[in-house]
């Protein structure tokens, strides 16, 4: 019995099986087997299995995972049931299904000594964001402007100019100005609400950041290997010019302190020979 499902990749090619049981049963069987989404019941893939050639009671398939649309992992089944036919219509009363639980999740790339889990990433960003905005300050609300009374004043003010005598004061203009202030009044924007856009779209852009910074760490870590062999290189080849350069002077040194000894008869010159006397013989 399947404890817990087999973690994979998206696209990872991985096994399909069925194993027959019974050693002694010879009766040719053909096995089918079936992917089901978990969540959804979705019938994903219907595969055929083949029997294997070093092994009669094995039935298997390689195939691909499928996609993670979610990002957060996807949970299948395999169910593979056998048949006494090719055409897959009479299934076998000796074997039941055998049910195989697959988790589709993209495995984080390995970085130094451990990986990246880019959702357990996200989750910590995201408390930590919303921490740090249940600390800001509640913004303020405006007390909302008693606009009638400011209205019922100016009305009031400008019946009073109204009875004054034309003939003794001119209240056109000052009429004109309490037009103007009750339409500037009445044009006057409500209270902006505090806009946090900026900030939640600085939230989104963090995991994006985060993953450039580690692909950045990873270029730089391989570019220090690089620079290691390098210099590596270097100090061999450095170090053999001085093992070359100490053996060619221990050399020098070792014939300078050598004494040869020459022989005198080796300076002397030698006798020329004397010629043949052939005369006894004319």
């Amino acid at each position: 019995m399947q404890v817990a499902p087999n973690q994979i990749s998206p696209g990872e090619p991985f096994d399909i099986f069925y194993f027959v049981r019974n050693p002694l049963d010879s009766t040719p069987y053909y096995v089918r087997a079936k992917v089901y989404d978990v969540r959804t019941g979705e019938l994903l893939d219907t595969i055929r299995l083949d029997q294997s050639p070093t092994n009669a009671r094995l039935f298997i398939k390689t195939v691909q995972a499928p996609p993670d649309p979610s990002g957060y992992g996807r949970n299948i089944v395999a169910i593979a049931s056998v048949y006494t036919d090719s055409g897959f219509t009479q299934q076998s009363e000796s074997y039941e299904e055998q049910e195989q639980y697959y988790l589709i999740k993209a495995v984080a790339p390995v970085l130094g000594g451990g990986g990246v889990d880019m959702r357990a990433l996200r989750e910590l960003v995201e408390e930590v964001v919303a921490k740090g905005l249940e600390t800001l300050p509640t913004p303020k609300e405006f007390p909302e402007m008693p606009f009638d009374s400011v209205f019922g004043a100016l009305g009031a003010v400008r019946r009073e100019l109204n009875r004054v005598p034309k003939d003794i004061f001119d209240a056109t203009p000052v009429l004109a100005e309490l037009a103007s202030v009750q339409k500037a009044i009445a044009s006057l924007p409500e209270p902006e609400k505090l806009d946090l856009s900026p900030v939640l779209a600085a939230v989104h852009e963090l995991p994006r950041q985060i993953e450039a910074a580690v692909a950045s760490a990873k270029a730089d870590i391989q570019q220090v290997g690089k620079d290691v062999a390098k210099e590596i290189r270097t100090s061999l080849m450095a170090f053999e010019q001085e093992i070359v350069g100490r053996a060619d002077k221990g050399l020098q040194d070792l014939l300078s302190r050598q004494s040869l000894t020459v022989p005198m008869s080796a300076l002397t010159s030698r006798k020329e020979p004397e010629p043949i006397d052939v005369k006894h013989l004319m």
